[in-house]
């Protein structure tokens, strides 16, 4: 048998390993653009502060009575971090270090959660209120940001209930 010189096997080799990499490149690049167009479809997409964000954060101003009593920026959300946001003293937050046994001990009370049980959603019902001394609560329509909701233009209102004081 004939022998390849070494210089034409070592250029063959070096071209291998190149093409390997790229290809390996190539294949990672693309499993991560997949990956995250899939995970953005998946998150909550809210609005910019606007006048949706401004008229719960005065009607919020409105009605607080802390530390008598508790205000709840309501069930539809604006942000994650509704009360961090536009005022109020809700259950709902965001973290990614909520606690599990608080997660489970909400939703037990009636409480939902989005993002894997690190967003809490609001207690909305009169017994929660209570016993959370929550004595306002925003109601909003959904918001119209988020395309899956339906439209409803309705004005933002504001319950008040005679709670008893929070411990």
């Amino acid at each position: 048998g004939r022998r390849t010189p070494a210089r034409p096997r070592t250029l063959l080799a070096a071209l291998a390993v190149v093409l390997l990499i790229g290809a390996q490149l190539g294949e990672a690049t693309a499993t991560s653009a997949v990956a995250t167009r899939l995970r953005l479809n998946h998150l909550d997409d809210y609005a910019p502060w606007g006048a949706r964000q401004q008229r719960q954060a005065d009607l919020i101003a409105e009605a607080d009575g802390w530390p008598r009593y508790r205000t709840d920026p309501g069930r539809e959300q604006t942000v994650g971090n509704d009360p961090m946001v536009v005022g109020g003293q809700g259950a709902q937050y965001y973290s990614s270090l909520t606690a599990d046994v608080l997660s489970r001990t909400l939703t037990a009370l009636g409480d939902g959660w989005t993002s894997r049980g690190r967003n809490l959603q609001s207690l909305d019902n009169a017994v929660t209120d209570a016993v959370f001394s929550v004595g306002a609560r925003v109601h909003s329509p959904p918001d119209q940001h988020q395309r899956w909701n339906p439209r409803d233009r309705s004005p933002a209102t504001v319950t008040r209930e005679d709670v008893p004081p929070l411990v």
